[in-house]
């Protein structure tokens, strides 16, 4: 049984978000919100909480709040094909930021190594400072 027997706080505090969070996820139309009975206390119930999890899941393997509203929606608006091609966006996205931090971590490597020789006491000769200020690729 799927009592709504839970306050916000309680399900705030049990899909480890803030209150705001689930207020913030009813407002876009990520969480349903539940009729205000006489006593003015909203009752939830543990499905709330399910979905909480669902989201930030969702979240953490990189979709955004408008692509969980579209595909990941306890309603499932979305088509499993559509979820695939989602998702294959993703990896593709992943896979470019990964070559872009790639060559960062390279660059950042060859300036240390150029700082490692340079043996420059006057920060103003430093080799990675002028690099950085020269604008200049390493």
């Amino acid at each position: 049984m799927n009592l709504p027997n839970l306050t916000i706080s309680q399900v705030a505090q049990l899909a480890e978000v803030n209150i705001e969070t689930v207020r913030y996820y009813q407002r876009i139309g990520l969480l349903a919100l539940p009729e205000k009975p006489s006593n003015g206390y909203r009752r939830y119930s543990v499905k709330t909480v399910e979905h909480i999890s669902v989201i930030k899941r969702a979240q953490n393997l990189g979709f955004t709040l408008k692509e969980i509203g579209r595909v990941f929606h306890p309603a499932l608006t979305g088509t499993c094909e559509e979820i695939s091609a989602l998702t294959a966006s993703k990896v593709k996205l992943l896979e470019h930021k990964l070559a872009e931090l790639t060559q960062l971590k390279n660059t950042l490597v060859e300036l240390t190594g150029q700082c490692s020789t340079c043996q420059a006491q006057d920060m103003q000769a430093c080799t990675i400072l002028q690099a950085v200020r020269d604008h200049r690729p390493v």
